[in-house]
């Protein structure tokens, strides 16, 4: 098979699965991984407060609290300098939303596909309700990935900066033991952006990553709060699984229920998406 740039156009929806592709390509996709590597690492210190008010936003976030750190530092320190900072935030939203709703439907094809192994037989009316249950969760996720921000988009500057509520949350020295410590490490470009922002703020970077965690703990809603280039990667990632997931299953359905090769062909378009979207947002 010729090896596939990101460069070639996305297929259509609505081509067939049998004329662009095979099902066993369709899932031939990994989690995309940062190829560059994070040499940088703080070590910020919490109290068990701030410790539970971290890991609790942490879990809402589907995130280890070292995840968490790193994640909100780099989102706070790029702010000032990224535009379109709330619109951005709720679109990542609007992909978690959709990665979960496609976590669940694939865990009722996942059931349907064991039972179809076990040699058992799909009924084709609710067999086809839940494959067009599947069909629109995937487009779903499609929409959500395709309306991230990527390199090159404008958007409307924003126009608040994190400055002041980072100077507000760091803290001075304690009587409370700060047991409890994270060790988020950082690429070199997301280095000089957390030493910068750190600098104007005052602070040095672990105290600017434990500031900025914190802001983002208490925010309202902790997942817009730490959204940003390497949140939105992750989230990718999750999509690219669960959609591979999800093809996995289909394939394994298509000789006994033709009509999943259709469902195939969404989840063909919604990956290359994801790729595509990928590779772009890495050039920011």
């Amino acid at each position: 098979m010729p090896s596939r740039t990101y460069d070639d156009p996305a297929p259509t929806p609505r081509a067939t699965a049998s004329a662009t592709f095979s099902p066993t390509e369709t899932i031939a996709h990994h989690r995309r991984r940062l190829v560059v590597p994070r040499r940088h690492r703080v070590d910020p210190c919490f109290s068990d407060d701030e410790w539970t008010e971290i890991t609790t936003a942490a879990r809402a976030c589907e995130l280890t609290p070292g995840g968490f750190t790193s994640a909100a530092a780099i989102a706070f320190a790029r702010a000032e300098r990224r535009a379109g900072l709330s619109d951005e935030r709720r679109r990542l939203v609007v992909l978690m939303d959709a990665n979960a709703d496609l976590h669940a439907i694939g865990g009722r094809l996942n059931t349907l596909t064991r039972y179809v192994n076990s040699a058992g037989t799909p009924s084709p009316e609710p067999a086809a309700r839940l494959l067009e249950s599947v069909a629109l969760a995937v487009t779903h996720v499609a929409s959500a990935v395709t309306a991230l921000p990527t390199a090159g988009t404008k958007q409307p500057s924003w126009p608040t900066t994190p400055a002041a509520d980072i100077g507000r949350c760091h803290r001075r020295r304690s009587r409370v033991a700060r047991r409890n410590r994270t060790h988020p490490c950082f690429s070199d470009s997301e280095w000089a952006d957390l030493t910068a922002a750190a600098s104007a703020c005052g602070l040095k970077p672990g105290g600017y990553a434990a500031a900025a965690t914190l802001v983002a703990a208490r925010s309202q809603n902790p997942r817009a709060a730490i959204a940003d280039t390497r949140r939105q990667l992750e989230e990718l990632m999750n999509s690219n699984r669960q959609l591979a997931a999800v093809g996995n299953n289909l394939t394994q359905l298509l000789p006994h229920l033709p009509i999943a090769d259709r469902v195939l062909v969404l989840v063909r378009y919604a990956l290359y998406a994801v790729d595509r979207t990928a590779a772009a947002m890495a050039g920011k």
